[in-house]
């Protein structure tokens, strides 16, 4: 019988964390659908077209998160145990780059990328867009690091360290949109604000418990930089490929979405509650 890596025990151990969390992910994004419905049908409509281009870039994000998980994951395999702190550094100067890339690009450009995705949509819904991805764009490093976070543990065989840290980041997310909505009235912007606060939030957590010393794996400043060519050259070359295969169904929704908004916001937003 060949020699296993790991047992169905661990495996299961390993995977509930994960369906946890991604079925926090999904619970939260309906509460958002539900709580900005109740500012307006332009206010959905402009959160459910943006919410199309963000996914798109987290799965960047997430791309490279594996990207460095593998990497890791096979130095501490081999016993190199400086060589995982450097990768693990390394990718998460990779991973707050690209977060700040995408944040500049998003900040730059917003106007451009809602008319080149979904035309000429109707003023109210372009203002609710533009309000929401210009401050979610500001959370795009906070995610970035997060998940570079989370992928530490995971190429620890840990991954209920992420659930915790994602259900303090929902928790925060839902609660800061029922004040933000509900009782401050901040319209779309209520919706973005405690995105923004979960996320950052999200991201303090994870790295100082990555951070902490007397782990298997411990990040270390010293391996954030100067660049090593070799390790990001690693996880690049994993992360690309998985980036472009996970995008291509995001933005196949993508193209059906701005097809949708074609018809005007009441469709716009029928979509979006039907999504959610």
């Amino acid at each position: 019988m060949q020699n296993r890596l790991f047992s169905d025990k661990q495996l299961i151990k390993l995977m509930i964390p994960l369906v946890i969390e991604q079925g926090l992910t999904i619970l939260v994004g309906m509460c958002d659908g539900v709580m900005v419905s109740a500012v307006s049908e332009a206010a959905i409509s402009g959160v459910s077209l943006v919410d199309m281009i963000n996914a798109v870039i987290l799965v960047l994000f997430a791309a490279l998160a594996t990207g460095g998980a593998v990497v890791t994951s096979q130095l501490l395999g081999a016993r190199r145990m400086a060589d995982a702190r450097r990768s693990a550094g390394q990718l998460v100067t990779l991973t707050f780059a690209m977060g700040c890339l995408m944040m500049t690009l998003c900040l730059v450009f917003a106007r451009q990328l809602l008319h080149l995705f979904f035309g000429s949509i109707d003023a109210d819904v372009m203002a609710a867009g533009l309000t929401y991805l210009r401050i979610t764009a500001l959370s795009f490093p906070f995610i970035a690091l997060y998940n570079a976070g989370a992928a530490i543990f995971r190429s620890l065989g840990n991954s209920k360290v992420s659930m915790q840290v994602s259900l303090w980041m929902n928790g925060i997310n839902v609660a800061g949109n029922a004040l933000c909505v509900f009782l401050l009235k901040m319209g779309v912007a209520g919706v973005a604000v405690p995105t923004l606060v979960s996320r950052a939030v999200a991201a303090v957590m994870i790295l100082t418990m990555a951070a902490r010393r007397g782990q298997e794996l411990t990040l270390d400043a010293s391996a954030l930089y100067p660049i090593d060519r070799r390790f990001m050259g690693k996880i690049l070359r994993i992360g690309i490929p998985s980036a472009c295969e996970n995008s291509f169904f995001q933005f196949g929704r993508l193209l059906v979405v701005s097809m949708i908004a074609l018809f005007g916001t009441t469709q716009t937003s029928a979509n979006a509650v039907a999504n959610n």
